[in-house]
């Protein structure tokens, strides 16, 4: 029998075709980076007579048109990103294309994690806000909760090593990696207190 090279496109393709009962299978590719997306957008050649692979690459500069789109492609669109969510309007019609999907009330949440973890700084305070207008309900106080606790835990840190500098204690790689790892406030509180008049780092982290 006669060596075979095969591509992995070849055979995601047929593997795709063959677990879908699908007689068509086209190879779609996703990429949010321009460049990157001109390079896949090559034609793989796969060696059989008359069969050139072409993908289909969506990239922000080739993507669907947004007008009257469905609501999932609204939301796709806005995290590839296409859609600018810093202007009103577009945020608006995306958390309103939240509430168009018909998902229950978990999964727009999660849609809503999504959208806000994939938007800019700028955008972000104008979606919690339309969205807490929108659900009336205590999620993206929440999530807002979340990123402040992450936020004070950050100052924390960097207040704990500035102090462990200036007082010359020299931590350990391994005390090092402690503090990076430590999200417990209190903690933190109780090694910065410590690092104000310990004369070792090992005096700073005994517990």
């Amino acid at each position: 029998m006669p060596n075979l090279t095969v591509t992995h496109e070849a055979l995601l393709l047929a593997n795709v075709r063959s677990a879908t009962k699908c007689p068509t299978a086209v190879l779609i590719v996703v990429c949010p980076d321009p460049a990157e997306a001109e390079k896949c957008r090559q034609v793989i050649a796969m060696g059989h007579p008359g069969w050139d692979l072409l993908p289909i690459v969506i990239d922000p500069k080739h993507a669907p048109a947004d007008d009257d789109a469905d609501p999932y492609l609204t939301l796709f669109l806005a995290c590839l990103p296409v859609l600018d969510m810093a202007q009103k309007p577009v945020a608006r019609r995306l958390v309103d294309a939240i509430r168009r999907t018909g998902a229950s009330g978990a999964e727009q949440k999660t849609l809503s994690a999504i959208i806000l973890k994939r938007a800019s700084e700028a955008a972000r305070p104008i979606l919690e806000e339309l969205m807490a207008v929108e659900w009336k309900d205590d999620f993206i106080e929440r999530y807002v909760d979340v990123g402040r606790a992450e936020a004070a835990v950050e100052a924390k840190i960097t207040a704990l090593l500035k102090v462990l500098a200036s007082q010359d204690l020299h931590p350990t790689k391994k005390q090092l990696s402690r503090v990076a790892a430590c999200s417990d406030i209190a903690t933190l509180d109780r090694w910065f207190d410590r690092s104000l008049t310990a004369a070792t780092a090992d005096e700073v982290f005994k517990d």
